[in-house]
């Protein structure tokens, strides 16, 4: 079955927030999502006043719809400054804060950042290829629209997304980078990844690095990111595992 792009597609949205918000108000859910989709991908590159956008993508099967794709993007300077933990040394015996731009040192002069944000199959047409379809389509359109030195990523929902347990956790840490740098003139602190011990930290808040694991429904992600040579950098706030590739 082919992929199609789509304006706007209100049971495809309904879906996506069925699939990954089921206890949340639908209604802004669909409000955000319009939003976005009133800038296209292919728009945001070439004008990256714009700031950020989405593409909206449905498989259907005579009508029934199958499953849903929504692929978003971003100007650098939105996701550049955003912190995640980053783990240390091969045995990730250390954590730090780590801004998105410190994983990719190398490099500037980056524009646009593509992001996997949501793909679902519906649970009747699930065991066909499907998801990876449009896995594989989502990684293929990154590839068409983002220019040399661009980057894009997915997050494999973690077991603790929607807890407060990331969020503490990424407090505690910046309140040790505060301690230990101080504050920028605005009152944002200064982070310099300051390393600690994984399991120390972790156990303070009952975690454990065989608890920071994707959730059932995203276990398909991470197979797919490995699979379609995306590299594991590390955790959102949310303890979602974060998986990046480059164009």
């Amino acid at each position: 079955m082919k992929i199609h792009r789509v304006n706007f597609d209100v049971e495809a949205v309904e879906a996506l927030s069925l699939e990954f918000f089921p206890e949340q108000q639908r209604d802004d859910f669909l409000r955000n999502v319009r939003n976005l989709l009133c800038v296209s991908g292919s728009e945001l590159c070439k004008d990256k006043l714009l700031g950020r956008g989405a593409d909206l993508y449905t498989i259907r099967d005579n009508n029934v719809l199958v499953g849903v794709l929504l692929n978003k993007f971003y100007v650098w300077d939105i996701i550049e400054p955003q912190l995640f933990f980053h783990l240390h040394c091969e045995d990730c015996s250390f954590i730090s804060l780590a801004s998105f731009g410190s994983f990719f040192p190398s490099c500037n002069q980056r524009n646009i950042v593509g992001e996997l944000a949501y793909y679902m199959v519906k649970p009747q047409f699930r065991g066909n290829g499907f998801g990876e379809q449009l896995f594989k389509f989502s990684l293929e359109e990154f590839k068409r629209l983002l220019g040399k030195n661009d980057v894009f990523f997915t997050l494999a929902m973690g077991c603790f997304c929607g807890q407060s347990t990331g969020p503490s956790l990424q407090k505690y840490l910046l309140d040790l980078e505060e301690k230990e740098n101080g504050l920028k003139p605005n009152g944002e602190v200064i982070i310099r990844g300051m390393p600690v011990e994984t399991s120390k930290i972790l156990s303070r808040f009952d975690l454990s690095l065989d608890s920071l694991v994707p959730a059932e429904k995203a276990m398909a992600t991470l197979k797919l990111s490995e699979k379609y040579g995306l590299l594991f950098k590390g955790y959102s706030k949310n303890l979602s595992l974060l998986f990046v590739g480059k164009i």
